[in-house]
C-alpha cells in the first residue's frame, strides 16, 4: 500500500511503493508496514489517499481507526 498526500495525490516519502513491505497469503487482519515505519500514525490529522496494488487478490474491507475525510472528486 502506498500513501498519497490527500490534496496533491503525490506519494508521501517513507510511504511509497518502494518503502512498502509486501503482504501475501490469506489474512483476516493484515497491517501494512513500510521499511522505516511501523504504521501511519505520523500522518494523523493530515488528509491522505490510499493506493493499493493487487495481484490475484481482493480487498473485502478496510478498517482505520480515525475519522475519515471524503474529498469531492
Amino acid at each position: 500500500m502506498q500513501i498519497l498526500d490527500g490534496q496533491t495525490a503525490q506519494p508521501i516519502p517513507g510511504y511509497t511503493w518502494e518503502d512498502a513491505e509486501p503482504i501475501s497469503g490469506d489474512h483476516v487482519h493484515a497491517e501494512p508496514r513500510w521499511r522505516e515505519r511501523e504504521d501511519a500514525s505520523a500522518l494523523v490529522g493530515r488528509p491522505i489517499r490510499l493506493e493499493f496494488a493487487l495481484t490475484e487478490a481482493e480487498i473485502f474491507a478496510i478498517r482505520m481507526e480515525c475519522d475519515p475525510y471524503v474529498a469531492a472528486m
